[in-house]
């Protein structure tokens, strides 16, 4: 008799309740570290505990049904188990300790969901925080000044963007007392005040604030340059696509600007050590906003000379240690941190592991012999951990303060196949990497081949990969490619700008490639391959159904369909511009060459689309046009429209749902039995 197969619905609930159930009602997750320094009672009795404590922002589900919340977490730097800050309804995140250790800044939504305002706790008394003052928006990076006697904050204004690395859309509220019936028209019109990002300082003991750019800038993000200077990454308006032509600049406290860096690229990650010196960013080749990765800049700022020193890794993340710079970053897969002096542009790595630093970008938070950080492993979900580097050693000592393990995380861990790192030529002589996962029993398997998005990003060994799709597909018999190909980053400034002006070129054959080489090695069935992705994913996966018939499914997730269309319904019209970096008014130029729906007569695989209804990144026509394309030549095609959702995989029960279509699509076109 043969065994009973759950459906796809059974296996997805069943895999998020043996994976979730066990951690719920305790935090489990941590990312965005941030360590005290270290408080004497001598020195200071009302500080509470001494010795250095670990903020971080933790997540917590206490409902199946219900998103996960955000919680500021603070943990001995010693180890031990977290202690939320506060007892607030609704998010915190971001917590920032002062220069003397006694005071820890953070953000809250407690009285408008979603509508982040700045609070403050003091050590001794973490358990009862007090609101910072009102600001018009929502505070989205904040940072101590070195003196301690003010945080600098940006605002988002009601009206702003949301990247699409973020799941884009819009601020998601109204101004503050105002309603909004469900009649009423949404109007897109030139941007008003509340479109803008604004700086602001506070003042940490009256709660005064004051607008550094009232009249200025937008400034996408910021960080002080000594106690009376700001070096931002800002632009002339507050589109979502003029971060791509942003500059950084030199602010003083009544807003005037000195241009620091310029760049035919993008800009982002400023820095400024304490003493004033200097500053610091990355140039990079970005396709999203939040996600950079690529050359240090650094900037005296007396002369305004500006030096580049060879990291020998993609730069992810800086802070300065008086005049010293901590850079963060990426080397294929591994993660590296090293010390740049940037007076002699000396470099020193202190850190090299295969672990993933910080569920987006490496990251590091200064502690007195080293940092801390979050990371992860296919096999080892979130932990904090200290890295000990003082002693000039060559190896970094590293210790686990905090592990977000539990008996869910334990038993999808035992489940987990061998993650494999696969390498392979292109065409052109490249060479590209990817992550291989595979199903129990002798191959060939089904392939599921799942690009990322971006298309300047990169998979990294996250626990799980970071997604219920891969064990979901891994335990319905699929073996999952996850590539890394040209416009990755981790791999150079040249590999990442290979894809200016080719995108679904030179990197569609680094993805048909790697599948080949594993057909060839008897790894994957080739009349049992599929194909899936969101974002430039989407696009790929449009588009290689274009290219080839070779797959028998994909599933295209928030995707670009149509460069023409898109160019002009999508807040980032300018992305498009510069990364085809070809004219729209050019008769048969890339704007249609590389638009999947144009070549719709050549695809025959059955093809489902998923969106959200407020996705403006990828706008939801992109999915209807391609699915109404492929409707109307008769090839079998599913339009899924996710309507509380933008531009991220749905959630809460609509995560289910998307996983169950998925694999049901998959199973129905593309059988792995």
């Amino acid at each position: 008799m043969e065994p009973v197969v759950p459906s796809p619905r059974v296996a997805a609930e069943a895999l998020l309740a043996r994976w979730h159930a066990p951690g719920r009602g305790r935090i489990v997750t941590c990312t965005d570290p941030h360590v005290s320094p270290h408080v004497s009672p001598h020195v200071s009795p009302d500080a509470g505990s001494c010795g250095e404590l670990v903020a971080f922002t933790g997540s917590r589900q206490d409902r199946p049904e219900g998103p996960a919340v955000s919680r500021l977490c603070v943990v001995p730097l010693a180890g031990g188990e977290p202690v939320e800050v506060g007892s607030w309804p609704g998010g915190t995140r971001a917590g920032r300790w002062s220069p003397d250790g006694r005071r820890l800044a953070f953000t809250s939504d407690r009285r408008q969901p979603g509508l982040h305002r700045l609070a403050f706790a003091r050590r001794s008394h973490l358990h009862d925080p007090v609101d910072g003052p009102d600001l018009p928006g929502t505070v989205e990076t904040l940072a101590w000044s070195p003196s301690g006697r003010e945080v600098l904050v940006t605002v988002a204004g009601y009206g702003a963007q949301i990247a699409g690395a973020m799941a884009s859309g819009r601020v998601p509220f109204p101004a503050p007392g105002r309603a909004v019936a469900s009649w009423e028209p949404h109007v897109r019109t030139s941007p008003t005040e509340g479109d803008w990002r604004r700086l602001w300082t506070v003042d940490a003991t009256t709660g005064v604030a004051t607008c550094v750019t009232a009249t200025g800038p937008c400034v996408w993000e910021a960080a002080w340059a000594g106690d009376d200077a700001f070096v931002a990454v800002v632009s002339d308006t507050p589109d979502e696509d003029a971060w791509y032509g942003a500059r950084v600049a030199l602010l003083d406290r009544s807003g005037a600007e000195r241009t620091l860096v310029t760049s035919d690229r993008q800009l982002g990650i400023p820095a400024g050590s304490a003493s004033g010196r200097w500053a610091a960013c990355i140039e990079a080749v970005c396709s999203d906003r939040t996600l950079v990765a690529g050359r240090l800049v650094v900037v005296d700022l007396a002369s305004g000379e500006q030096r580049r020193p060879d990291l020998g890794f993609d730069a992810t993340h800086l802070v300065f240690r008086g005049d010293v710079l901590v850079v963060s970053g990426v080397h294929g897969m591994r993660t590296r941190v090293a010390e740049v002096d940037p007076a002699s542009g000396v470099v020193t790595v202190l850190w090299d592991t295969h672990t993933c630093v910080g569920p987006r970008q490496p990251e590091v938070a200064l502690a007195p012999d080293g940092f801390v950080a979050t990371t992860e492993s296919w096999d080892e979900p979130p932990y904090v951990v200290h890295v000990r580097t003082a002693g000039g050693d060559a190896r970094a000592e590293e210790r686990v303060v905090w592990s977000s393990a539990h008996d869910g995380t334990r038993a999808l861990r035992a489940a987990l196949p061998e993650l494999e790192i696969r390498r392979w030529t292109a065409p052109d002589g490249r060479e590209i990497e990817g992550l291989l996962v595979r199903p129990a029993g002798e191959g060939p398997h089904p392939l599921v081949l799942h690009p990322h998005g971006g298309p300047v990003a990169m998979y990294r060994p996250r626990f799980a990969t970071g997604t219920p799709l891969v064990p979901l597909l891994l335990d319905r018999g699929y073996a999952v490619l996850l590539p890394n190909p040209r416009g990755s980053c981790g791999y150079g400034w040249d590999f990442a700008d290979a894809v200016h002006g080719d995108m679904g070129g030179a990197d569609t054959d680094d993805l048909l490639t790697g599948i080949d080489v594993l057909v060839a090695e008897g790894v994957a069935d080739p009349d049992r391959l599929a194909v899936t992705g969101g974002s430039y994913a989407g696009y790929m996966t449009a588009w290689l159904v274009t290219r080839t018939q070779r797959f028998r499914a994909a599933v295209a997730n928030a995707p670009v369909t149509n460069w023409y269309s898109q160019h002009f319904t999508s807040n980032i019209g300018q992305w498009d511009v510069r990364f085809l970096a070809d004219a729209m008014d050019v008769p048969g130029g890339l704007y249609w060459q590389r638009s999947p729906v144009f070549h719709v007569a050549d695809c025959t695989t059955p093809t489902m689309l998923t969106v959200g209804a407020h996705d403006r990144c990828t706008p939801p026509d992109q999915a209807i046009e391609f699915h109404e394309a492929l409707r109307e030549r008769g090839v079998p095609t599913e339009l899924v429209i996710y309507p509380e959702d933008a531009h991220n995989v749905p959630r809460g029960p609509g995560l289910v749902d998307w996983l169950d279509r998925t694999v049901r699509w998959f199973e129905r076109w593309c059988p792995p039995r």
